[in-house]
């Protein structure tokens, strides 16, 4: 995996961009009833339809801010498993 020397200047590795996009699939996976049920909503009632706009504008907030990632530094901090263990109780 080839990665830019801007993420490789701070610490970047394939192996972290590996493991990021692992546990997004993980999250993805786990989590797929759920999805399933948001794009039925959307794709069922009209008033929820605003739904359907929410993937044009990750994909915006991915383009506008992808520089920024070349300052994040890959470190392992007690914050990331708190956010998860809070987002998991809140879907279960």
């Amino acid at each position: 995996m080839v990665i830019p020397r801007t993420l490789a200047r701070n610490g970047w590795t394939g192996w972290h961009l590996l493991c990021a996009a692992a546990m997004a699939l993980l999250g993805l996976g786990l989590t797929f009833g759920a999805w399933i049920d948001i794009v039925r909503l959307a794709l069922t009632q009209h008033s929820a339809c605003h739904i359907l706009l929410v993937p044009f504008v990750v994909a915006w907030l991915i383009r506008v801010r992808h520089r920024r990632l070349r300052f994040c530094q890959p470190v392992g901090t007690w914050v990331g498993p708190v956010i998860v263990a809070i987002g998991w109780l809140l879907y279960t």
